[in-house]
């Protein structure tokens, strides 16, 4: 299913888009060929925003849990030396 949508681009934007559509097709061809590039176009922004995303998140996650794990290293080190005195 498509839906027709009307967005408005600068010249500039639209001049780049007909010269990667350019071809010797119809009009009606070459509006095709221009909607197929904004989907990939769009498609493609769309997953590297959610990459990014993602990628935020497993930073930040891994921040996280190394904090922890130092905290519990420091614990760990604290119990090993009093043991280590009490012997």
């Amino acid at each position: 299913m498509t839906q027709h949508l009307q967005i408005l681009l600068p010249e500039e934007t639209i001049r780049l888009i007909d010269q990667l559509t350019k071809s010797d097709d119809s009009a009606d061809d070459a509006l095709l060929k221009r909607s197929a590039l904004i989907n990939e176009a769009v498609k493609f922004y769309i997953a590297q925003k959610q990459r990014n995303s993602l990628k935020q998140q497993l930073q930040e996650g891994a921040t996280r849990w190394a904090a922890r794990d130092l905290g519990l290293a420091d614990e760990w080190f604290d119990i090993e030396v009093e043991a280590a005195v009490a012997t």
